[in-house]
């Protein structure tokens, strides 16, 4: 379920049942890896609008062939809390021509992550997205957090492999903006994050116990847009605090917590909880 908050209410909800299949070509070297994906991928999403007009929400059925090209040198040590350097790229074409679907046309995206270590496990990341879509094709959203906790932030996780990416933070926004929905979108993001505590130490029934606590503190802009439309940038400013944890020694449990402010006109406040595991 995707909820779109608007003035702190939820403005609608949309409920997607999403499936994907596909193969992976990994070509690993000893300083980096390089990958090609491909992928089927059906979603059918149905929209329950509770308040006020919004972006086109509806009901829809949506299949398409996707590609990529994936290539990661980034590193992460075994007691860092996050991925410390290196790079991360991924460029994605999407065709919702081939297979029967309520969209029509290409869709092509960039996700780009560098990775600077700056000490005593401090690390400042960067990221930038950029997509643009045929007329027809599906548009992007930005706005809001992400209902997941981001791949570089947990062990074991070395890129994100998902297609069909259409909603995109800007922290301390709201996803229903009007101004934040078209067919291109660029959004960069700036963090520094922190360690504060490695108490490694829990409780033994049942066994419970907090293994890292930190911090960061970023800086997200963006804008999407349609046609020859100006671009338009909005800043938004925010800290977080992320905990990983285990549950029965080897069951691991991330929890993230985070505050958003918008510097621009549109932004709002945000405070959000993300618990994965």
């Amino acid at each position: 379920h995707d909820l779109y908050i608007q003035n702190n209410q939820v403005a609608a909800v949309r409920q997607s049942d999403e499936t994907q299949i596909g193969a992976m070509l990994p070509i690993i070297f000893l300083q980096n890896n390089w990958a090609v994906q491909l992928a089927l991928i059906q979603q059918n999403s149905q929209a329950a609008i509770l308040n006020s007009p919004l972006n086109p929400l509806l009901d829809s059925e949506n299949q398409m062939l996707g590609m990529s090209l994936n290539y990661d040198s980034s590193k992460r040590w075994p007691l860092a809390i996050s991925k410390t350097q290196g790079r991360s790229m991924r460029l994605t074409w999407e065709n919702q021509d081939v297979l029967d679907s309520d969209y029509t046309g290409n869709t092509v995206s960039l996700n780009w992550r560098e990775y600077f270590a700056l000490g005593k496990q401090n690390v400042l990341a960067t990221q930038i997205n950029a997509a643009q879509a045929d007329d027809h094709a599906q548009a992007f959203q930005l706005g809001g957090t992400q209902a997941h906790v981001p791949a570089d932030l947990l062990a074991g996780i070395n890129m994100d492999t998902r297609f069909n990416i259409r909603d995109f933070p800007l922290r301390g926004y709201d996803n229903t903006l009007s101004e934040l929905f078209g067919r291109k979108m660029l959004s960069a993001s700036l963090e520094w994050r922190f360690p504060l505590l490695r108490p490694e130490r829990g409780i033994m029934a049942p066994p419970l116990s907090l293994q890292t606590l930190s911090g960061a503190l970023f800086i997200d802009s963006g804008d999407a847009w349609n046609g020859g439309a100006s671009f338009s940038t909005l800043t938004g400013v925010g800290l977080e605090l992320n905990a990983e944890m285990r549950f029965g020694y080897l069951f691991a449990v991330f929890l993230r917590i985070g505050y958003a402010f918008g510097l621009n006109d549109l932004g709002v406040e945000q405070t959000y909880v993300c618990i994965v595991s």
